[in-house]
């Protein structure tokens, strides 16, 4: 009687452990999209000439993505789509899915390097958006 108690709590505590730990990666990696969103709306200003060139917030910005794009693909256990924006693809096609973290990671650092003023910021930018865009049609809920 006394082992199937302790089993049953060693049994809760677990479960109680898998849950919180999905909660807590959902949490961390929302935080991770959110200071990009965040990061790069400036940038977008800058894009649209709202906003003077800030070469320092641009770069600034493209190496959060970079640093981002190379933790997220581990953010995304089995399991862990419960209260997200995750589309079952993302495990369905998860190689596809972190390829393009890949992707975002190498066109943030190409646009790092060659971005130095006005017109290379309206050449280069772009394509990091882009990538960022690829994964949310296939891979994000619409909202």
């Amino acid at each position: 009687m006394i082992r199937r108690l302790l089993l049953a709590a060693v049994l809760a505590a677990s479960t109680v452990s898998v849950v919180s730990a999905t909660s807590n990666v959902v949490e961390e990696r929302e935080g991770l999209f959110k200071a990009m969103g965040r990061e790069a709306r400036p940038v977008g200003a800058m894009l649209k000439g709202e906003a003077p060139l800030d070469l320092p917030k641009v770069q600034a910005t493209l190496d959060l993505i970079i640093k981002n794009a190379q933790a997220l693909p581990a953010m995304f256990p089995a399991g862990s789509q419960a209260d997200s924006d995750a589309l079952p693809t993302v495990w369905e096609r998860n190689d596809e899915f972190k390829a393009l973290f890949v992707k975002l990671g190498e066109e943030a650092a190409k646009a790092r390097v060659a971005i130095t003023d006005d017109a290379s910021l309206k050449a280069n930018f772009p394509s990091v958006i882009r990538a960022c865009g690829t994964c949310h049609q296939t891979f994000r809920k619409k909202s």
